[in-house]
């Protein structure tokens, strides 16, 4: 599965494309958390949506990309976010970068959707592993540039880990909220716990 996290899904380059690229994601989500992953095939998001397979296949490269989304290009725009921060504090830095990813609209239904086919599937060791992956090395790089250290460095391969914990419990709260909660007092809440020290 990891060979295909890094496959980006195509919206296309019009508002039409990008509405069937959403049609078809929201049908293959609900699809698969009512029927299941496995048994729910490419005929059946299909026929469910009303398009044909060639349209399917112009979005998506397979259904696991439909699961997938847009998953990597947002972990991509939260680095630079991230990486843009100029608060001199670790902590006030990342919760800005997080409350302004949010804001931009990064938690929305579908992303629920998918939250919720993955728990409710054997996908979700392995989804999660590969986001875990990412994620620190994302912020790994982030802390070590931040602290004068290498990213390969005990202390800030740790604090990237915890971070990593830390907003995996945030997007675990909002998704059991219904997608209710607000982003930012989460991380806000999460972060007043963490005592980051890589001076």
């Amino acid at each position: 599965m990891a060979a295909n996290a890094g496959r980006r899904a195509s919206r296309g380059t019009n508002a039409r494309g990008r509405n069937t690229y959403a049609h078809l994601q929201r049908v293959a989500l609900e699809l698969f958390l009512r029927d299941g992953y496995e048994a729910t095939t490419v005929d059946v998001i299909v026929a469910e949506a009303g398009v044909s397979r060639r349209t399917f296949f112009h979005h998506f490269q397979t259904k696991l990309d439909v699961l997938w989304g847009d998953s990597f290009d947002e972990l991509s725009r939260f680095s630079q976010l991230l990486w843009a921060r100029r608060e001199p504090d670790i902590r006030d830095a990342l919760l800005a970068a997080i409350v302004e990813h949010g804001e931009g609209g990064q938690y929305d239904e579908v992303d629920l959707l998918r939250f919720q086919v993955v728990r409710a599937s054997d996908l979700a060791a392995s989804y999660a592993a590969t986001w875990q992956v990412e994620m620190r090395r994302t912020l790994g790089a982030w802390l070590a540039d931040r602290s004068g250290r290498t990213d390969d460095d005990p202390g800030v391969r740790a604090a990237a880990a915890a971070l990593e914990a830390l907003r995996g419990f945030v997007v675990e709260e909002w998704a059991a909220s219904g997608g209710q909660a607000n982003v930012g007092e989460l991380a806000s809440a999460a972060l007043d716990v963490v005592d980051i020290d890589l001076t």
